[in-house]
């Protein structure tokens, strides 16, 4: 289990500076230090009282039956499934080998998508081709079947291309819970609803596990007997978070950058809100620490390329990263040489820390990804200062480095150290496909959108207007539908990257699909006002970390 970083019982200097921290990012402190005292004590009941309650499944013919599977994904969904993951893996294995033909939609398809997601590869032919009719379509009395209509559609999202069974199942599945949503009343309506706005594999965990505890609708009976565990242990994670918080926001605090900077970018929680999705363990504390400062500055250097400097700096500050000495800072302006400082120092200081845990030092790794960051925001702001449209290809080559996501990955991957050999750094210094295909994601989510102004006027992504330059008499539907394609098609191939990783560990597997998950919560809907996202994801981000939920 994870540990706090500091006491249960904080001295009152230490409780200060949490209060303060807490003011800070727009919150107060909720939980009295006997209420923490008091939920690690039932969390550990109830995690003893469900593995005991394992203990007995594995012991029955239950755990090999099509029960298990939804118990499986009953523990995956209310997030608590790391209690369990050696149970898990035994349950998989068991009906990876013993696969037999399943006749009922659903769980055919809840099948296929938990062993996919565990990293078992199955022909989707043979498990769907069943559900087919003579003519290769899917039969139209399965329309009938609401609980086997979204087990296919979630399986679908697991394609890896040259799939048309699961592209067709996806748009059979589709058609069919589009039209029942408006028939179906209560809570069978709503899951039905966020079936299709949040399929398992493509969302965010942690919001959706909030919103199943906050309801009182249940997929399954396993969600009854799990859901007290849950509750205790999302409120348990969530102290975990807000320590790790205070952590971050007293650090950038007493780096006094941003008001040296003035920059606009001072938001704690928008840095660990990707803590978060890379490391989900619970006893990734420290680490979700360490990323949420390599995020900080990330997104520092993005605001003075975007917002601040002037094409000529910025060339000096480009030239100045590239050469990585702290000499090299000497002709920049006096903010970009706290910038630079802060980057030069904290990455060294990152590195160092690395190399007595790894017995390696990545500080070549770090700083090629520094390097490749800067160069491609360098390229984007002579295209912006020319007023030059580049083709589509070319922007979207470009932007998936000046994102940031390879950054923030690579220092995800040494901060995880697992698998860290000669040959997976060789492939992860060379922006692997398990990289690029979530920073593309990434990138076209943000770039799907439009954003209208005070004013009334709309903006469009880059890449829209780029398509659009492109494909003359192109219209914006056109170029969204194209991009969301692309999108789809994206995902196929990160599906493809996580089913057959390489060098690289689970762990930074997850981790890299968690990042992509990330990607509709960010840039959630069209015709936003510019306040109104940031406001969304602020009330989820209180949701996740702040507001805890009554036992």
């Amino acid at each position: 289990m994870a540990t706090l970083s500091n006491p249960l019982f904080p001295s009152a200097k230490i409780r200060r500076n949490r209060n303060h921290a807490f003011s800070k990012i727009g919150f107060t402190p909720i939980l009295q230090e006997y209420t923490l005292e008091k939920m690690c004590n039932s969390r550990s009941k109830k995690l003893k009282e469900a593995k005991t309650l394992l203990t007995k499944l594995k012991k029955s013919e239950h755990f090999s039956s099509p029960e298990s599977l939804k118990m499986v994904d009953s523990l995956q969904r209310l997030g608590i499934d790391y209690h369990f993951q050696d149970d898990i893996t035994s349950i998989l294995q068991t009906h990876y080998n013993h696969r037999d033909q399943i006749s009922d939609l659903s769980l055919a398809s809840l099948r296929f998508r938990l062993l996919r997601q565990e990293g078992y590869y199955i022909p989707a032919d043979v498990v769907f081709d069943k559900f087919r009719n003579k003519e290769g379509k899917f039969r139209r009395e399965l329309g009938a079947d609401i609980g086997g209509l979204m087990g296919l559609y979630e399986a679908s999202q697991l394609s890896v291309g040259g799939e048309e069974i699961l592209d067709e199942g996806g748009v059979f599945s589709a058609g069919f819970l589009g039209e029942s949503v408006m028939n179906l009343a209560g809570d069978e309506g709503r899951i039905v609803a966020d079936t299709l706005k949040y399929p398992y594999h493509r969302s965010f965990g942690r919001p959706l596990v909030r919103d199943l505890l906050d309801s009182c609708r249940k997929r399954d009976d396993f969600e009854e007997i799990f859901r007290p565990l849950a509750l205790f242990d999302f409120n348990m994670i969530q102290s975990f978070h807000r320590e790790e918080i205070i952590q971050i926001s007293i650090w950038w605090r007493d780096l006094e950058i941003s008001s040296e900077l003035q920059v606009p970018r001072d938001k704690p929680l928008d840095w660990f809100l990707w803590s978060m999705a890379c490391f989900t363990d619970p006893s990734f504390s420290r680490k979700r620490v360490e990323v949420a400062k390599v995020i900080s500055l990330l997104n520092l250097v993005i605001d003075v390329f975007d917002l601040v400097g002037t094409i000529d700096q910025l060339s000096l500050f480009a030239h100045a990263v590239n050469r990585w000495e702290i000499e090299a800072a000497e002709e920049l302006p006096d903010y970009m040489k706290i910038c630079f400082k802060a980057i030069y120092d904290i990455t060294n200081e990152i590195a160092h820390n690395m190399h007595k845990e790894l017995g390696y030092n990545p500080i070549l790794s770090l700083h090629k990804e520094w390097r490749k960051l800067c160069n491609a925001l360098l390229e984007d702001a002579r295209w912006l200062a020319i007023g030059k449209l580049p083709k589509a290809e070319d922007y979207l080559k470009n932007t998936i480095l000046s994102c940031g996501v390879n950054l923030a990955l690579v220092h995800t991957f040494f901060l995880l150290n697992e698998g860290v050999t000669k040959e997976s750094v060789q492939i992860i210094n060379n922006n692997p496909g398990i990289i690029s295909s979530v920073s593309t994601i990434l990138r076209l989510w943000n770039d799907s959108r439009s954003a209208k102004f005070g004013n009334g006027d709309k903006s469009y992504g880059p890449y829209m207007l780029c398509y659009m330059k492109e494909n003359e008499g192109s219209s914006v539907e056109e170029a969204r539908k194209h991009v969301m394609d692309k999108i789809s098609e994206t995902w196929k191939q990160l599906n493809w990257e996580c089913l057959f990783p390489k060098q690289f560990s689970k762990s930074f597997t997850k981790a890299a699909l968690n990042v992509a998950r990330l990607a509709p919560f960010m840039y959630q809907s069209d015709n936003v006002h510019t306040t109104s996202q940031s406001l969304h994801q602020k009330d989820i981000m209180k949701s996740l970390v702040f507001q805890r939920i009554p036992a």
